[in-house]
């Protein structure tokens, strides 16, 4: 029984680590954007909501 729930704590972690490497992309991705093309405030609150 134990073995079932250690299986489901690392599905959990697993999960959670995804989620995390796809905000870290997410993240870098909107940098590299912001850093090519240089916006106003206006335009990022835009760009943001439209995501």
């Amino acid at each position: 029984m134990k073995e079932l729930d250690d299986n489901k704590l690392n599905n959990e972690e697993i999960k959670l680590d995804e989620e995390a490497l796809a905000l870290l992309s997410f993240i870098a991705i909107g940098e590299q954007t912001i850093a090519e093309k240089s916006q106003s405030y206006e335009e990022l609150v835009t760009f943001i909501s439209e995501i």
